[in-house]
């Protein structure tokens, strides 16, 4: 057993199984269990693979508890595939959250084409593997976060069902991760990037998601309808990994948070500040956009007519950005 621990969170991996869990409070407001990492893909012949990464290798000794310390690493090799992994797994400095991420080489001689990166999956599939400890009656919310500044994000219980444009495929494309699943059952919910689940009654929960994009989008699940069931993953797009090439997730947090607290997701959205190396905030620009009126409708008769107009409105409304958008460029 391998244990990284502080006064809020728990991470410990059975090595026997190489699963994990986490343990999330001061006073265990959650548990997290049975959790395996994974990664899918094909061979170069085209021959899909599944392989869960077995955290039964690690930089401690098998029974090491390591409260001071803030990082845990765990590597193997999937010899048939050539693959050599590394999980690293730590502390924030500040102990607010629990991150983890994943290094992948391949060594061997034939290249692999990767698919995904399951950061939080149950070890059996389907099976719950978030547990809330309260003998009260729980009344689970569960944020979802849209793919795009004018994708729908919206908080859901257990009996909704996720909302979906009535323009169908006229709209999806620019509105949904083509990556990230979309249900139609009551109960089941996705989000890009990050989410957050909470007991709706007392306000306990967390956010979990990737702390950034650069690597790969990442996509969460949850599956509220009997039990629950939670499952992150980074979408490598079938992504060639040449022999010698090497990859690597972005990181993946969880942080424990109180709903109804003002700001309650500030513990993830600061770390994710940190990771983009995003400054002190300045005050917004104030501008025109054409997309938001035009979308792709746009000619140079009608950007210099709105142009004229900014010019004119300038002592009562100064804008300083003048943005011309055809569709996903500017």
């Amino acid at each position: 057993m391998a244990i990284l621990e502080n006064d809020k969170y728990r991470f410990v991996v059975e090595k026997e199984g190489g699963t994990f869990h986490i343990d999330i409070g001061e006073e265990h407001t959650l548990l997290i269990s049975d959790n395996q990492i994974r990664i899918t893909g094909r061979l170069s012949d085209g021959t899909p693979f599944s392989r869960p990464m077995r955290l039964q290798k690690s930089t401690v000794p098998p029974t090491h508890l390591c409260p001071e310390a803030r990082s845990l690493a765990f590597f193997g090799m999937e010899e048939d595939l050539g693959l050599a992994w590394k999980l690293a797994v730590t502390l924030s400095e500040n102990g607010g959250l629990m991150q983890w991420k994943v290094f992948c080489v391949n060594k061997g001689q034939d290249a692999l084409m990767i698919e995904k990166i399951h950061l939080l999956q149950p070890a059996e599939p389907a099976r719950t593997n978030c547990h809330f400890y309260t003998d009260d009656a729980i009344d689970l919310r569960f944020y979802t976060n849209g793919w795009q500044s004018w994708s729908y994000s919206a908080a859901y219980g257990k009996h909704d069902r996720m909302r979906r444009s009535k323009l169908g495929f006229l709209q999806e494309p620019m509105v949904i991760n083509p990556s990230t699943p979309q249900y139609r059952q009551k109960g089941r919910f996705s989000s890009d990037m990050f989410a957050a689940l909470a007991d709706h009654s007392c306000g306990q929960g967390i956010a979990l998601g990737f702390l950034s994009q650069k690597e790969q989008y990442g996509s969460i699940t949850a599956d509220l309808r009997d039990g629950v069931v939670l499952c992150a993953w980074a979408d490598c797009d079938g992504v060639l990994l040449e022999s010698g090439a090497a990859l690597q997730t972005d990181w993946f947090a969880i942080a424990k948070i109180d709903a109804h607290a003002p700001q309650p997701l500030n513990a993830y959205l600061e770390a994710a500040a940190c990771e983009n190396k995003v400054g002190e905030m300045q005050a917004p620009p104030a501008g025109w956009c054409s997309w938001y009126h035009y979308y792709q409708d746009i000619n140079e008769a009608k950007i210099l007519s709105n142009l004229d107009q900014v010019h004119r409105i300038q002592n009562s409304t100064p804008l300083t950005l003048f943005q011309i958008d055809d569709g996903f460029q500017a």
